[in-house]
């Protein structure tokens, strides 16, 4: 389990949107990470699972799309590895429909 998590610190250490954490608080998230591969085309999350937890995209390309006024997904961002921005707060009337989708294995 200690070289496991030893792993994840290291690959947590290469991501730049997060390199300004003290390696204290570096190992704090890494120990309260839960890992999950996840292959190409699948999805990372979706508008029911986002508000449960932060993700951090460790490999891979993702993209997260959401549905335009005539059901179709539209792309609203490529995402790198590094923190997935935060999906905001539903207004009420206003579906957005969120996902976030692999396109390479993540």
């Amino acid at each position: 389990m200690g070289s496991v998590r030893a792993s994840e610190r290291q690959r947590l250490r290469g991501l730049k949107n997060i390199s300004w954490l003290a390696a204290r608080q570096l190992n704090r998230l890494a120990e309260a990470l839960t890992t999950t591969h996840v292959k190409k085309r699948g999805v990372i999350f979706d508008k029911r699972r986002s508000t449960e937890a932060a993700y951090v995209l460790l490999s891979g390309v993702a993209r997260i799309t959401c549905r335009n006024r005539k059901g179709d997904r539209t792309l609203v961002m490529m995402v790198a590895p590094g923190m997935i921005p935060g999906i905001p707060p539903t207004v009420s009337g206003i579906r957005y429909d969120f996902r976030c989708e692999a396109l390479t294995d993540c």
